[in-house]
């Protein structure tokens, strides 16, 4: 008797049925802020890297870390009791240096998705929806046009006692398009998110405030994101027949 494996008289096909994957997932995103986030920035940029893995039945499960950044601070009175009425920073050679605000941000999530079934034009394609459950963080971050200006009431040290560093739980709302191409070629995805995260100071002392800053916060943003995927399938188990 003579076992003929199967699977090799057959070719790997995507587009028939849905496939185990590992998916890395590389994304920008443009965000609104929302909630209390709106009054400290404006529109920023999302930049985020995710792993996950998709179940045959459509599940996807992984984790997301997004970086978010922005030079459209609108909160700017922090630092105003160092600044001259001008705005400048006088430095310690005695020259008047413009300040640049920018907003720094992290956020890092576990996720979980749902894959809409008949929603793509093959079944690892299609409508999803879920939420990711994590941590996201925010602060002010002060540079001198000149990066080589001595600033001693400014170093880097003291920055912190008026960068503003908020930082909490967040929960974060998902739906979007997910194409994988029948080739395995052209991967992508198109997704809208909405960040809600409870917040708090996470600096023990804030130099304008002369003590503790102890605020709790709701902020969040609305995001639009488009990434690339990289799937990394699961062949099917060899099957054999006997001749």
């Amino acid at each position: 008797m003579l076992l003929i494996p199967a699977a090799a008289t057959a070719q790997f096909n995507v587009r028939d049925s849905s496939r185990q994957a590992f998916m890395v997932n590389v994304s920008a995103g443009f965000a609104q802020p929302a909630y209390q986030l709106k009054e400290r920035f404006g529109k920023f940029t999302s930049l985020a890297l995710s792993s996950g893995y998709k179940t045959k039945s459509g599940w996807m499960v992984g984790i997301q870390g997004a970086f978010q950044f922005n030079e459209k601070v609108l909160e700017k009175g922090a630092i105003a009791g160092i600044l001259t009425k001008d705005g400048f920073l006088i430095g310690g050679d005695g020259t008047l240096y413009d300040m640049t605000y920018q907003m720094r941000s992290l956020q890092l999530d576990a996720f979980l998705f749902r894959l809409i079934p008949h929603t793509g034009h093959n079944p690892n394609s299609g409508l999803y929806a879920g939420a990711g459950f994590g941590y996201f963080d925010h602060r002010i971050r002060y540079e001198p046009e000149d990066r080589n200006a001595p600033l001693p009431q400014l170093d880097r040290d003291k920055r912190r006692g008026y960068d503003r560093l908020s930082g909490g739980w967040a929960v974060r709302p998902v739906l979007g398009y997910q194409y994988l191409g029948n080739k395995r070629l052209v991967n992508f995805f198109v997704q809208v998110e909405h960040i809600f995260a409870r917040t708090a100071s996470l600096r023990a002392y804030q130099f304008d405030q002369e003590g503790v800053y102890n605020v709790s916060r709701n902020d969040g943003a609305w995001l639009l994101r488009f990434g690339w995927v990289l799937p990394i399938y699961r062949k099917p188990a060899t099957e054999y027949f006997a001749w």
